[in-house]
């Protein structure tokens, strides 16, 4: 995104949440945006102790938890076009909600925050690996007799390597949680992951 786009989007009260991501990656590297994002998310007066909800990453990883136990005890994965939205979905707001809660918000998990900030990243960081490979996997699975396609089994080869990387930013956030732009690493690999699989999904189907 631009900065036109960013900027727009920053001053939106309707703003299309699903681009909260592409406009965090934009914040990282433009500090007049970034400056704007600070200021419209700042209020009046902020107490300097101001804490996020405590519950909040709670709420997200059950939602997340809810929605693995769901595909569990259903039928196998049929390729519904709508239950793959909503897994991308579901992934992409938890990278959302972790970036710009870092990115544009430091202060709210500053030094008061203490050793839960830290924990914080790396539960989130599990579950968005959890979610990400486990959603892929299913469309795998789906894949049988198609295995042998030269194509799709170059698009599993690169899945298998991006799988790697995503479990080793994961163990990096874990090691060393101060760099918010591992999370965004991490939500950039899971991108990459589901799009490789709903590419060899749409290949096994042709």
């Amino acid at each position: 995104m631009n900065c036109q786009s960013v900027r727009h989007w920053l001053q939106d009260a309707e703003a299309d949440e699903a681009d909260a991501l592409f406009v965090g990656e934009h914040l990282e590297t433009c500090p007049d945006c970034r400056a704007l994002a600070e200021a419209v998310e700042a209020p009046a007066s902020v107490p300097d102790s101001i804490q996020p909800p405590a519950d909040l990453w709670l709420g997200i990883q059950t939602r997340i938890d809810k929605s693995i136990d769901a595909r569990q005890l259903s039928a196998p994965f049929g390729g519904s076009r709508r239950e793959w939205q909503e897994t991308i979905g579901i992934v992409m707001a938890v990278a959302a909600v972790v970036f710009l809660a870092l990115v544009i918000r430091p202060s709210l998990f500053g030094a008061g925050a203490g050793g839960s900030v830290a924990s914080t990243g790396s539960i989130m960081a599990a579950a968005m690996e959890r979610e990400c490979i486990g959603a892929a996997m299913e469309l795998t699975q789906q894949e049988g007799a198609h295995s042998l396609d030269p194509q799709v089994a170059a698009l599993q080869a690169q899945a298998q390597e991006v799988e790697q990387a995503i479990r080793d930013t994961r163990r990096v956030i874990e090691a060393d949680e101060t760099d918010p732009r591992m999370l965004t690493s991490l939500a950039r690999l899971c991108r990459v992951r589901l799009k490789l699989a709903e590419q060899t999904q749409e290949l096994a189907r042709s």
